[in-house]
């Protein structure tokens, strides 16, 4: 049978495992939740991004307009509108890169927090492990009988 001493370390193992174990699992739980919620803020700043782009084609149109009209064009003209459609086209690609860039950043921001889910339940995984064999290795002698049982003597 086991020893007491055998007892404790196999007590010890399992309470350190199982306390290493929890910590980890805790840091990769809190890592997943913060790299979900990094994703969730790069989303939203993308769309501000975004609109201030749509903003900024606007103002650039408008002054493009007085400007035009400052010089004694007609700004209602076929050259005009085709200023003006040109430039918020251009705006509204800036407002699509922006939000394109940002789902892309978003997305490898969510794959991060899947790594870390992953990171977790390996820690689970080895830490069961770890225990596993140190129960093996403290019950197995070295004279070959696993916990004074074994060898038969004649």
């Amino acid at each position: 049978m086991c020893t007491g001493v055998e007892l404790a370390l196999l007590g010890a193992t399992a309470a350190t495992t199982a306390i290493s174990v929890n910590q980890q699992q805790k840091m990769d739980d809190f890592q997943e939740a913060q790299a979900k919620a990094n994703a969730v803020v790069e989303k939203d700043a993308g769309e501000i991004r975004a609109q201030q782009a749509r903003d900024r084609a606007k103002r650039i149109a408008a002054s493009a307009r007085a400007a035009l009209a400052a010089s004694g064009l007609n700004i209602d003209s076929v050259t005009g509108n085709l200023i003006n459609k040109d430039i918020m086209i251009r705006g509204e690609q800036d407002a699509t890169t922006e939000m394109l860039n940002a789902t892309d950043r978003a997305t490898a921001i969510r794959q991060q927090a899947d790594v870390f889910n992953l990171k977790g339940k390996q820690a689970m995984t080895a830490g069961v492990t770890d225990f596993a064999s140190s129960a093996i290795s403290t019950g197995a002698r070295k004279d070959g009988t696993w916990y004074g049982y074994g060898k038969a003597t004649t």
